[in-house]
């Protein structure tokens, strides 16, 4: 892994010099150290654009596991074999994600709040796991910013591959079931415990939330050549970033900029993303094969209700060689057949 790392770094430096830009990249050969809480970003000299830190550091709270797996120390790094238990990784800090304020940036919060009925309506959609998909961000560490990731991924839309757009073979590696009964990318949860994790050990390997987005849209290949970058004003890195990997990040900002600034935008989004109540949901577990329509009934709700809350299942019934654990609202529980809160 290390000699491809630095052939790469090679044949990169090389194209750079042919094209007579001056940038020296330096590869860290720490690529699995410890997470720690980054320094607040703060580039040499008066940036090219406006900064804002949001999201500020804060401890870490575990959230309950509903997936495969016990919850264990994780090896820092990403997995890649298909075959590895999902486990979680330890809890952290997670540190500001610096969001600037550019043209381009600017330009997506106009787009977004000139249709803000269907900007809203986004979020409604979505409005049932908010505040547990925070709490997964947290329990990783990776700032609750990052669930507007998400948005500018999908519109929180998902259509077929899930909220986060994860790939079968990523969804695969980081825990999730994908077959002719169930897609986990489809279940806000789920996928939100796979991103964060894959998010997490990206973060693990280059030290820099901004370099992680990168990675996570190009590949970390993509990314390691750009360490020197790190503390470089957006507009200088942003230079060098593919086109798609650019309207990514902008995007994200954006979002996470109108959800910040409620009053100076007239969207308030505090409803979605406040994590501190308890939980809307609850899991119960049916045996296999149990029809939505016997689970509606068990959970005194109705199929509609189910399917909203349970959008991996891809038929009208649990999958039929093992027990499975729907999630139900609260007020259809009754505290009695639950499993525990989500």
């Amino acid at each position: 892994m290390t000699t491809c790392r630095v052939n790469l770094y090679k044949s990169f430096r090389g194209f750079l010099a042919v094209a007579g830009l001056t940038v020296g990249l330096v590869l860290s050969y720490a690529a699995a150290q410890p997470a720690e809480l980054s320094p607040a970003y703060s580039p040499s000299g008066a940036p090219a654009d406006p900064t804002v830190n949001l999201s500020p550091a804060r401890a870490v709270v575990r959230v309950q596991q509903d997936g495969p797996g016990p919850s264990a120390a994780a090896p820092l790094g990403p997995r890649l074999s298909p075959n590895a238990p999902f486990v979680l990784s330890p809890a952290r800090q997670a540190a500001p994600f610096p969001i600037v304020l550019n043209q381009a940036v600017r330009r997506y919060i106009d787009d977004y709040t000139r249709n803000i009925g269907e900007f809203r309506a986004r979020f409604f959609g979505m409005y049932p796991f908010f505040r547990d998909m925070a709490r997964v961000l947290l329990s990783y560490g990776v700032p609750t910013d990052f669930i507007y990731l998400a948005f500018a991924e999908s519109a929180f839309a998902g259509y077929h591959d899930g909220p986060w757009q994860l790939t079968k073979a990523t969804a695969r590696d980081f825990g999730l079931r994908v077959n002719r009964w169930v897609d986990e990318r489809l279940d806000p949860l789920k996928s939100t415990r796979a991103a964060a994790e894959y998010l997490a050990s990206l973060h693990d390997l280059l030290g820099d939330w901004r370099l992680t987005i990168v990675a996570w849209n190009t590949g970390e290949n993509s990314a390691l050549p750009l360490e020197d970058l790190k503390r470089a004003d957006y507009s200088e890195l942003s230079e060098v970033l593919p086109r798609r990997t650019r309207a990514l990040l902008n995007r994200f900002m954006a979002v996470a900029f109108i959800a910040h600034h409620p009053a100076l935008l007239g969207v308030d989004l505090a409803a979605f993303t406040d994590n501190s109540g308890p939980s809307a949901h609850y899991l119960i577990t049916v045996p296999p094969d149990t029809s939505l329509q016997q689970a509606a009934k068990l959970a005194h709700t109705t199929v509609g209700v189910i399917r909203a809350l349970n959008p991996a299942l891809l038929r009208d019934r649990v999958p039929p060689n093992e027990s499975y654990k729907l999630r139900v609202p609260v007020v259809a529980a009754h505290g009695k057949s639950a499993q525990g809160a989500l």
